[in-house]
């Protein structure tokens, strides 16, 4: 479904990324690790359009996606739950979820679904934005990007600046995505928890991809080698 090839880019004349190559197959979750700077939501920008490659491939079931704008690149597809989450706080939960269907990609996530998906916010429907807690935002974000229909979806630090049991409450929400067949790419720093939400991982290093494998069969040791520097250098 999705396919990086040799990817590089640059801010000015500061290279940030060094021939990233990834896949991502249809229903499946990957998650993406690393420290902060290591690459990760600057591949985020590469794949959204918001960060033109210098060189390299993206592509969508076959479809190049560099050059192609970041509302076009929504409209095949590719959608993604920002870090921090970037609600409108003035805007209530049924409005902010709205905004997801803009573009009217046809699909079967609906205000409805949504809802139905995350009956906690049935309830808050009609409450603003900044009156939820932060796990009740971080489903209204998922929420949101899930009204767009997406093939993919790009989760940029769902746990970033959650409680515990939070973070407990926006991954079961998630599970329930991921029956749905929707693939995921998960941003999350915290290492236990990636491996536990998806099928495959990817770590980064200063802008290279520097291990790959099953989550399931994935040695802790060679993970903390190449998240840190180590034997991978």
């Amino acid at each position: 479904m999705l396919s990086i090839r040799d990817l590089e880019a640059s801010y000015g004349s500061m290279s940030v990324l060094f021939g990233v190559g990834l896949d991502v197959a249809a229903g499946e979750t990957l998650s993406l690790i690393g420290s902060n700077g290591s690459g990760k939501s600057t591949l985020f920008s590469a794949i959204t359009g918001l960060l033109r490659p210098t060189a390299g491939a993206i592509e969508l079931d076959g479809l190049a996606m560099i050059g192609k704008s970041t509302s076009a690149i929504v409209d095949h597809g590719i959608v993604i739950v920002p870090e921090g989450r970037k609600l409108f706080p003035s805007l209530s939960v049924e409005e902010n979820l709205l905004l997801g269907a803009y573009r009217k990609r046809p699909g079967e996530w609906s205000l409805d679904r949504v809802l139905d998906t995350f009956p906690v916010l049935k309830d808050l429907r009609r409450r603003p934005s900044q009156a939820l807690s932060g796990g009740q935002q971080q489903l209204v974000a998922v929420g949101r990007a899930l009204m767009a229909n997406p093939k993919i979806l790009l989760c940029d630090e769902l746990s970033l600046g959650l409680s515990p049991s939070a973070v407990d409450v926006v991954y079961a929400g998630l599970q329930k995505v991921k029956e749905t067949k929707v693939s995921l790419v998960l941003v999350e720093q915290d290492i236990a928890r990636a491996l536990k939400e998806s099928d495959r991982f990817a770590c980064m290093r200063h802008g290279r991809i520097v291990l790959q494998g099953k989550s399931l069969n994935a040695d802790r040791t060679e993970i903390s080698n190449a998240y840190f520097g180590g034997s991978h250098d």
